[in-house]
């Protein structure tokens, strides 16, 4: 004879009669549910293709999540080779994902719809692989104030596989230098080297130890610095190459366009070179803007000669 169905809400309790499961097919929706014999709901299932373990991991059907942590517990996925080492994991706590160890190599590989492989990191040789199989590998950085990041023009650094390219948004060419210590220039500064390699402001005209301008005045900044390191000496960006902006003093001379600029009696403030010999070895570079009087601030090619 086969056993009478059962039919209704069903509870089941434990030796000590607290309830550890509950059976109700005939609720809106079918529901399992299971306890601890503390009484705390330990799982959930439903007819509706959602499972839910202590509150804190949760597979819903209907819309394809699956939630994990939460309710004061840090959601952790971790895949695991025969040996029962890590070699994927998610960790929700540092918002990491670790890819290899434990013997193995972690590589993330990136498709399209063909299969065809677009982007490649390979861990065991600290590579990244971008493009190929009929597309430009593109890096783009942008700064923090972009909010389209599908526009490569606003990116402040852009390389371009299709091209070769390297775009830098900045300007100058410049290489950090110690400053002499009694010294504290600003940007936009033309600087001569002392006896010990380290920088001062000019104070006196057609110097022929003037080296660079201080990058970073204007609406100009260094699109690429050498020499960048931790020091106890203060150090700044000297512009070599390239645009920048620079203090110039027209009381001298009034600067036009094109006017080849030296140093002058100005602390830090460049002036037309208008003695050709006396320059030989003193231009800094070529005036990109006019200044009638006074002291000022203009943009200038930065060129040593």
């Amino acid at each position: 004879m086969p056993n009478n169905p059962i039919v209704g809400k069903q509870d089941f309790q434990d030796s000590n009669h607290k309830l550890i499961l509950s059976i109700d097919p005939d609720s809106s929706f079918v529901q399992i549910t299971m306890k601890m014999p503390t009484g705390g709901q330990i799982m959930e299932l439903t007819n509706t293709g959602s499972l839910t373990l202590m509150d804190s991991a949760r597979m819903d059907g209907l819309l394809g999540e699956i939630f994990l942590g939460g309710s004061n517990k840090t959601g952790k996925i971790a895949l695991m080779n025969g040996k029962k080492q890590n070699v994927i994991f998610l960790d929700a706590a540092g918002g990491d994902v670790v890819v290899g160890g434990s013997g193995q190599d972690g590589d993330i590989v990136l498709q399209d719809k063909t299969g065809k492989v677009k982007m490649r990191l390979v861990g065991s040789h600290g590579h990244a692989w971008l493009g190929g199989n009929g597309t430009p590998g593109l890096l783009t950085l942008f700064p923090p104030g972009v909010e389209n990041v599908t526009d490569t023009t606003t990116a402040t650094i852009f390389l371009d596989g299709g091209t070769g390219d390297i775009v830098l948004q900045n300007a100058d060419c410049a290489e950090d230098f110690d400053i002499a210590d009694a010294e504290s220039p600003e940007p936009g500064a033309i600087m001569v080297i002392d006896d010990q390699g380290k920088l001062r402001q000019s104070r006196q005209p057609y110097d022929r130890t003037v080296v660079g301008v201080l990058s970073g005045a204007g609406e100009c900044r260094p699109g690429i610095i050498l020499d960048r390191r931790p020091s106890d000496n203060p150090r700044a960006a000297l512009a070599m190459v390239g645009k920048v902006y620079c203090k110039v003093d027209a009381t001298y001379n009034p600067i036009s366009v094109g006017d080849l600029l030296t140093t002058s009696a100005t602390p830090g403030h460049a002036m037309k070179a208008a003695d050709p010999q006396q320059a030989f070895g003193a231009v800094i570079g070529k005036a990109l803007r006019p200044h009638r009087e006074g002291p000022g601030l203009i943009p200038i090619l930065a060129a040593l000669q």
